[in-house]
């Protein structure tokens, strides 16, 4: 370009003037540099004295005759959303679960999902091309997420309608409308603006976790006094899981050590027992239970020496699901 070669020209004769420059830098490569590199060529610019530019150039500048094309690219950056959700129905799974149906049109096996609740609407809300649902972590189908809720963050892409004030207010009108949607199914609270540390802190703190979980566990026999007391003296107890029969197409092979805190278990009624269980993020409290044909060790089932098995499952609280949001809120 014109304006290159008058540029490296002006600062060419700007290092032969400095007599005190210790090294002597070739042309050339001084050119090379200015080529590929904006802060040398922002560098020079700054150097130059008035006189020396109007020296090298035409000031004023001459009227460009030829048509000018360019191309102009606008995007918006992505808006990010966290909250958390509650889960009521176990026939409501974390995101869309459709199976084709000989060869058929591919339909839901569940009722609804929580992304399939929260995610339309914030698209329609911010006119997005594409919108990614990230949970911290996830439940079973069949499980209910109780207590505080999990967190989640919602990343918007390519939105054609971005709110410049009154944001709060738009965000708090969109978790009344998704919570009307959501019925009894779903519900999100603290639902906010946020930024990509939200994403970095959940990753970070994904291993960390401890989850309570509620349980309705029935025995092939009556529970005794007995069995309560073995499963309540079940402290900071490591077990050693193998990836569960019921994930194998989704997981590949291993073992996992996990650490179960606490059990308290209650007598319910008849060959049922209802047992709070906090453990370690990743622990599974089915397997856990029933020993996945011996592929939990120890479990519930080996432990008591009887067939045991959940009937139902709740998540009743995870631990870092409020300090995530308020460490950053306080920004």
């Amino acid at each position: 370009m014109p304006e290159m070669e008058k540029l490296v020209n002006m600062q060419k004769q700007d290092l032969h003037r400095n007599k005190r420059r210790k090294t002597n830098v070739p042309f050339e490569t001084f050119a090379s540099w200015m080529d590929r590199d904006v802060s040398t060529v922002e560098k020079a610019v700054r150097a130059l004295s008035d006189e020396g530019f109007k020296a090298q150039s035409d000031v004023p500048p001459k009227r460009c005759k030829d048509m000018v094309e360019f191309d102009v690219l606008c995007s918006v950056s992505d808006i990010l959303l966290s909250g958390r959700y509650l889960k009521f129905s176990r026939r409501v799974s974390q995101s869309p679960w459709k199976v084709e149906d000989h060869g058929e049109e591919k339909t839901s096996k569940v009722d609804s999902s929580v992304e399939d609740i929260i995610v339309p609407k914030l698209k329609e809300q911010f006119l997005a091309e594409h919108a990614t649902f990230i949970p911290g972590g996830r439940e079973d189908v069949d499980v209910r997420m109780l207590g505080t809720g999990r967190p989640f963050v919602v990343r918007i892409s390519g939105a054609r309608k971005v709110p410049s004030r009154a944001t709060e207010e738009v965000v708090a009108k969109l978790e009344v409308e998704i919570n009307r949607d959501g019925g009894e199914l779903v519900k999100v609270v603290e639902l906010a603006r946020t930024d990509k540390r939200h994403l970095e802190w959940m990753r970070s703190v994904e291993s960390q976790k401890r989850k309570t979980y509620a349980c309705v566990i029935r025995l092939n026999r009556p529970p005794s006094t007995g069995d309560l007391e073995k499963l309540n003296a079940l402290t900071e107890m490591k077990i050693i899981q193998k990836t569960p029969v019921r994930v194998f197409h989704r997981r590949s092979p291993g073992n996992r050590e996990k650490v179960v805190h606490k059990v308290s278990a209650k007598l319910l009624k008849g060959h049922y027992i209802v047992a709070e269980i906090e453990a370690e993020a990743g622990t599974y409290i089915k397997e856990l239970v029933h020993g996945d044909f011996g592929r939990t060790k120890p479990s519930f089932q080996s432990i008591l020496e009887c067939k045991a098995d959940v009937t139902q499952l709740d998540v009743i609280s995870i631990d870092v699901a409020k300090e995530l949001s308020e460490e950053i809120r306080k920004d």
